[in-house]
């Protein structure tokens, strides 16, 4: 098991501000502050952001396919109201949005026309194991895909007497996210009406993918989680139970 620990605010007042350029107009940036101890209170607040220019130009509408853009906050609240109880709250938010990337097919088996008719013919005819500088693509004008997160966490931790620590863990999450537009080799059927589904006809000269997917997906959770701690057989054997 790996057990992850962020930082906890700080007694000191402290600030730190990181910056990063790279290609493709990339920039990433990373705040975060420490307000120092007031009384019995602390908190340390952090903010990221990333935005990056995708691989590929749309020529319809003139935006990146593969642009992604996030932001990130998190706000950390300790409160110590004595010395053997601690409380510590967390919120985190955050949102990612980006544009698909195009896929390329580099590979059809050369039976399945015969079985997929003129739609797996045009796949086949574009499958190339090499990078190509234009593919068709249904338009996509904006954002495609996104995840968005808001976060709560409460830990309150006991330091008894007798040298065992009580502690409860508390957490709330919601989670939104989804995909628009994803697809691979997509064209427009150029000779024949393909027949689809329920009787309904594709007519010659339509943009139509073999494969396309689109999803929203969201989620709830809630856990609570109860320990006890200590140590027994002096100090050889620690426990959580």
């Amino acid at each position: 098991a790996v057990n992850l620990i962020t930082q906890k605010p700080s007694d000191d007042f402290g600030f730190k501000q990181k910056f990063t350029v790279g290609n493709r107009d990339y920039l990433l940036s990373n705040t975060s502050i420490d307000t120092g101890k007031h009384g019995d209170f602390a908190a340390k607040i952090s903010y990221h952001s990333k935005e990056k220019d995708g691989f590929a130009k749309n020529s319809v509408h003139g935006n990146d396919l593969g642009h992604v853009e996030s932001e990130a906050l998190r706000l950390a609240v300790r409160w110590t109201p004595s010395d053997q109880v601690t409380v510590d709250y967390t919120y985190d938010k955050s949102e990612r949005d980006g544009n698909a990337n195009n896929s390329q097919v580099v590979h059809a088996r050369p039976q399945n026309p015969f079985l997929g008719g003129e739609i797996w013919a045009q796949v086949l005819a574009q499958a190339c194991p090499d990078r190509l500088g234009q593919l068709s693509k249904g338009t996509s004008p904006g954002n495609t895909t996104y995840s968005n997160i808001d976060a709560h966490s409460l830990t309150v931790q006991w330091d008894l007497d007798n040298g065992m620590t009580f502690k409860s863990v508390t957490g709330y999450r919601e989670w939104k996210g989804g995909v628009a537009d994803t697809e691979f080799g997509g064209g427009f059927v150029s000779s024949v009406d393909i027949p689809a589904v329920f009787g309904y006809t594709v007519p010659a000269g339509t943009y139509l993918a073999p494969f396309q997917a689109m999803r929203d997906t969201e989620a709830e959770s809630f856990t609570q989680e109860l320990q006890l701690q200590g140590s027994l057989l002096d100090d050889r054997l620690d426990y959580t139970v």
